[in-house]
């Protein structure tokens, strides 16, 4: 039992020897900087992500952007056909209800007749944005704006053309390659005596007239939304390169 107590003391004092001897403004300064220097690290290391997720967002918004820029340019020139196609049509209708001889007027629209418009949309930004996550664009109000343009208005637009071309395959196009010629690269009409007798043409441009004035609005609505998009891209362009 003696035994026991002796060596308790020795270690006691040997650990009392140790501990007196450890230079105690040495290690917690030691422990400091250990400690200043983790959190230092995780800083960094926060910094730097963060940094590399704006150059991702940064790189994101230029590119949908350009794919706005693009889409406006395409709409613009779409709204100038499906305006063109509605004059024809009102002159057209006018002329068949009226029976009047034909115009300047009426021959002048005819060359907007030909063809019909397709909406080509400049989706891959966004699919490149959908890849990466929606949620990399930190702006709400921006991020809605988004997806209301084009999972909304472009399809609205699409599937409306479809529509439209249906028609202008089915009726239209038929009716000018029975009652229209070109010469001279000018239109006028084979026989328009027996295109005003004929009663099936009328309801051909009154769906057309309807069809082409919901049209033209989605793309006025969609060149408007064009707009807004572009200036709020540019805006958030810029906040986003103040902080890299």
């Amino acid at each position: 039992m003696t035994q026991k107590r002796n060596f308790f003391k020795r270690f006691v004092a040997s650990c009392t020897g140790l501990f007196q001897s450890v230079n105690w403004t040495y290690a917690l300064g030691e422990i400091f900087l250990l400690f200043v220097g983790i959190n230092l690290a995780i800083a960094f290391n926060n910094w730097n992500e963060s940094r590399t997720q704006v150059k991702i967002e940064l790189e994101t918004l230029k590119g949908l952007k350009e794919g706005v820029l693009k889409d406006r340019k395409d709409i613009e020139t779409n709204i100038f056909g499906h305006e063109g196609r509605q004059q024809l049509h009102r002159y057209l209708i006018d002329h068949l209800e009226q029976q009047s001889p034909v115009s300047d007027t009426l021959l002048g629209a005819l060359p907007y007749l030909m063809g019909t418009t397709t909406f080509v949309t400049n989706t891959a930004p966004y699919e490149m944005l959908k890849s990466r996550g929606l949620e990399i664009v930190s702006n709400d109000s921006l991020r809605l704006k988004l997806l209301t343009y084009y999972d909304i208005s472009q399809e609205w637009i699409v599937d409306n053309e479809i529509l439209h071309r249906e028609h202008f395959k089915n009726y239209i196009k038929p009716f000018a390659l029975k009652y229209v010629r070109l010469k001279n690269r000018g239109y006028y009409f084979a026989d328009y005596e027996a295109m005003l007798a004929d009663t099936s043409i009328p309801p051909i441009f009154y769906w057309a007239m309807r069809t082409d004035s919901y049209i033209l609005q989605l793309y006025k609505n969609a060149l408007t939304e064009t707009e807004t998009l572009s200036q709020l891209l540019e805006t958030e362009i810029e906040r986003l390169s103040t902080n890299l």
